[in-house]
């Protein structure tokens, strides 16, 4: 999973995935922070629970200047 994209991640479907999107929240790229929290939003219908992880890092990523997340 180590080279997958943030849609990649997301259309996985597993669990593994969110610690690997979190780190795209953290991107320098304003494409990938908001794929990433996309993939998240759509794992978080199967993972609730381990998707609870990324709300942190979520938050953090909304604190910018950039129109979308």
């Amino acid at each position: 999973m180590e080279h997958m994209t943030p849609i990649e991640l997301g259309n996985s479907g597993s669990s593994a995935a969110i610690p690997h999107l979190i780190k795209f929240l953290k991107s320098d790229q304003p494409n990938d922070v908001r794929l990433a929290a996309s993939a998240i939003r759509k794992l978080s219908s199967q993972h609730r629970e381990k998707c609870t992880s990324s709300i942190p890092h979520l938050i953090k990523a909304m604190d910018t200047d950039r129109p979308q997340v």
